[in-house]
């Protein structure tokens, strides 16, 4: 699950789902709209409950993965 929050105070939040059903993928990106807001933090909550919170980069992607 990752939930992002910007600067008007608008929280979006996304879930990936893998493997899902017998010879079923899914994309594993994710894309939010930000709008006129400004990302101000990024929450990535891990299968296993772990949460990490990763730094915004302005006009770039960001890529997570957990190793």
């Amino acid at each position: 699950r990752v939930t992002i929050t910007d600067t008007n105070g608008i929280v979006q939040v996304r879930e990936v789902q893998s493997g899902t059903s017998l010879g079923g993928g899914s994309d594993l990106g994710l894309h939010f709209g930000l709008g006129t807001g400004d990302l101000v933090e990024v929450r990535v909550r891990w299968p296993d409950g772990v949460e990490e919170i990763v730094l915004p980069t302005r006009d770039r992607w960001n890529v997570v993965e957990r190793l």
